[in-house]
């Protein structure tokens, strides 16, 4: 079998497992895909909703920086959301100055895709858990309204 053989017979075993554990489509677009749990230890990883991807995509109001900043922010992403990373520790692994980080930050903020919480001196982030999620998806349902979530998730089909 050749690797184009290979990929097809794949594809269409991922198609199958989709119609046996009845994948909702919604909007022309699949949601959430639930699949056979699986043991990652040792592997930081989190759920990211597919239309949060287009979202963010099609955003007209992120730069450049802003999604470098997102990016290094969601791979400290901790769990419930939690994101415990400086400043110049985004500087540093970007390149990007400090306050171009700040800048971003504001924006990331501003655009409620990350939310910005004080503790005394110490400043903490936390990812939208509408646009991915680390913990369990009970946690995530009593955090988000699922009904008004999928509302939402339609209404971003719409141009911004």
């Amino acid at each position: 079998m050749n690797f184009l053989e290979k990929e097809k017979k794949d594809w269409e075993a991922v198609q199958e497992k989709k119609n046996q554990i009845g994948e909702k489509i919604l909007s022309g677009s699949y949601q959430i895909a639930i699949y056979e749990r699986k043991k990652l230890r040792g592997i930081d990883w989190f759920h990211m909703f597919q239309k949060a991807l287009e979202t963010l995509a099609r955003n007209p109001n992120l730069k450049g920086n802003d999604f470098k900043v997102l990016m290094i922010m969601m791979s400290q992403l901790d769990w419930k959301n939690y994101i415990h990373v400086s400043q110049s520790i985004i500087s540093l692994k970007t390149g990007i100055d400090k306050s171009n980080v700040s800048k971003s930050i504001t924006t990331l903020v501003e655009q409620k895709i990350i939310s910005k919480e004080r503790v005394g001196s110490s400043c903490f982030y936390r990812l939208n858990p509408e646009f991915g999620w680390k913990g369990s998806p009970d946690e995530l349902g009593r955090v988000v309204n699922m009904k008004e979530f999928k509302k939402r998730q339609i209404q971003y089909d719409l141009p911004f």
